[in-house]
């Protein structure tokens, strides 16, 4: 039972760490509505990717060829860095620049 309620928790805490704008690094941006603007992009860009695979996996897209594998791995590791790439940049510049952004608008 010890077991289970570790690899629940595991859970809980994997999940919060990605989707959750309070704990992800997305957490630096002090503007709600910038947070919740990333993590809409982010979650249409992983649909999309979820989506591709489904329809591979599903037959939609036909049978095995090496073009399509290398565009599946392609669907994913792109994903992949342009994640991190939003979540470090969240995490080492935080509202940065948005507020030069602001003052550029201002002039």
């Amino acid at each position: 039972m010890m077991f289970l309620k570790k690899f629940l928790l595991w859970v809980h805490d994997s999940w919060s760490v990605v989707m959750d704008a309070k704990i992800n690094p997305l957490k630096y941006l002090p503007d709600r509505s910038l947070q919740a603007y990333f993590m809409i992009v982010l979650f249409v860009m992983w649909s999309a990717f979820f989506a591709l695979i489904a329809a591979y996996w599903g037959g939609i897209l036909g049978g095995y060829s090496i073009w399509k594998s290398i565009v599946l791995h392609l669907s994913l590791i792109i994903p992949v860095i342009i994640t991190n790439a939003v979540f470090r940049g969240a995490e080492e510049y935080g509202h940065d620049w948005l507020v030069k952004w602001r003052a550029d608008l201002k002039k």
